[in-house]
């Protein structure tokens, strides 16, 4: 009887433990990407109460360092919930990654993360956060230039913040989409590659204006593609442009 009462409590001290884990890297996590984020989103899952534990970030230095200092931890975290149904923990996690996959990448693993948490938030019924996963899913297809893929999924995500009332939201999806129709435009409507180049620059400049630099280094490097293989002067500016916006 006592062995089984030991058992119990071993038990029961294994789950806080692992809670407390959990509960700290989704609360400092989140708190690391607010510092990160390219502009302001929806509100998301946070724990109940924050760690006594957690660091002290203030400022996006700090935040980033933390972040990408434990980028494996975090990812542990994401896979233990999946693999315990803890599907909200999923949703606020993965979005809690989000600038850093946008920035760091790589793209592929952004993909894959943002799928399973579109279906985590479906499976417990969080409608804003499956409209914030399917916002950075669009994203992210945007940033590889799947264009038809991304204009379908941030269609999907605008329509659940219309239908939420979001109007942040829905401002959000349709900076995107903008961008998305803008670009499939221009690559059907351009035929001169110095052209098409100096249109994805534009883009690229107009993206930095208003705050979203891994846009802009996306269309930056495409438009530095295309300035290199037609040998065009331009390169050498773009190249310079593209190396001081990497190092910030």
């Amino acid at each position: 009887m006592t062995e089984g009462i030991a058992t119990t409590d071993s038990a029961k001290e294994r789950d806080l433990a692992i809670g407390g884990v959990l509960n700290f890297y989704q609360h400092t996590a989140a708190l690391a990407d607010t510092h990160l984020a390219q502009h302001t989103r929806p509100a998301a899952t946070r724990p109940a109460s924050p760690p006594t534990a957690a660091p002290d970030l203030r400022e996006p230095g700090q935040a980033l360092a933390w972040i990408q200092a434990e980028r494996a931890n975090v990812l542990a975290c994401i896979n233990y919930a999946q693999s315990h149904g803890q599907h909200t923990l999923v949703v606020g996690l993965t979005a809690s990654l989000a600038s850093l996959l946008r920035s760091d990448g790589p793209w592929t693993q952004a993909i894959d993360l943002h799928t399973a948490a579109v279906a985590a938030a479906r499976r417990c019924a969080d409608r804003l956060g499956e409209a914030n996963a399917l916002h950075e899913l669009g994203v992210v297809r945007y940033l590889t230039d799947d264009y038809p893929e991304a204009a379908q999924i941030l269609q999907a995500a605008l329509g659940i913040f219309r239908d939420l009332g979001n109007r942040l939201g829905e401002a959000n999806a349709l900076n995107y989409l903008g961008g998305v129709r803008q670009d499939r435009g221009l690559a059907r409507a351009v035929h001169s590659p110095r052209e098409e180049a100096r249109a994805l620059e534009g883009s690229g400049r107009c993206a930095l204006a208003v705050g979203q630099a891994a846009a802009a280094v996306a269309e930056f490097r495409r438009a530095l593609v295309i300035y290199q293989r037609i040998g065009a002067a331009e390169s050498t500016r773009l190249a310079a442009d593209l190396a001081d916006l990497e190092a910030e």
